[in-house]
């Protein structure tokens, strides 16, 4: 009896990409709210939708979070505690254009880890009549978890997709946001923290 299964390896190598992404998740996560809290002191907003934007990426990026933890733990290990604080905006266009190369990163990183689940499969070979039953439950279960790995990194990736090209959208309008405005919104943000 022959059923599919997850190298250690690749387990190992699965584990260690979720650990990479789970604290660059934990910075986007913090890092959102702190841009939507910046943008909120600004009276003359140009666009209203750049709130509801960066208040949809913070929540996403909390869900992705939560996601990879449990991944963490399926795969038999314990999740990084993860304590870094973002920094203070001191430019709130370079901030945006930081945490959407993050969001970049973190997708490069589910594509990786996606095609380890993917690629990284072993045949296990199983004897005897008594461990058949046994051997076809775990068939199942490891070839489920296979499905589940794979089916929850496409399903991120597709997220951070729609995330990246969300961000695109808010980086842009910060852009087109009045230099002076966006000056005087900086530098009171900088007073505020001294």
């Amino acid at each position: 009896m022959e059923h599919i299964a997850i190298t250690k390896k690749a387990r190992s190598e699965i584990t260690d990409i979720c650990k990479a992404t789970i604290a660059i998740e934990y910075e986007i996560l913090l890092g959102y709210p702190k841009i939507v809290d910046h943008l909120r002191k600004f009276e003359d907003s140009p666009d209203s939708s750049l709130l509801t934007n960066y208040d949809l990426l913070g929540k996403e990026s909390l869900k992705h979070y939560t996601i990879i933890d449990e991944l963490i733990r399926k795969l038999g290990s314990e999740m990084t505690i993860v304590s870094s604080i973002p920094p203070q905006i001191e430019d709130i266009v370079n901030y945006a254009r930081t945490l959407l190369e993050k969001e970049k990163t973190t997708r490069d990183l589910y594509v990786s880890a996606r095609n380890i689940a993917k690629n990284k499969e072993k045949i296990v070979k199983r004897g005897r009549l008594f461990n058949l039953f046994r051997a076809n439950n775990e068939s199942a279960s490891e070839s489920s978890f296979i499905n589940q790995i794979t089916l929850k990194f496409d399903s991120i990736i597709k997220e951070k997709e729609f995330h990246i090209e969300l961000a695109k959208k808010s980086l842009e309008t910060l852009r087109r946001m009045p230099a002076d405005s966006i000056d005087s919104l900086d530098s009171q943000q900088m007073r505020e923290h001294l």
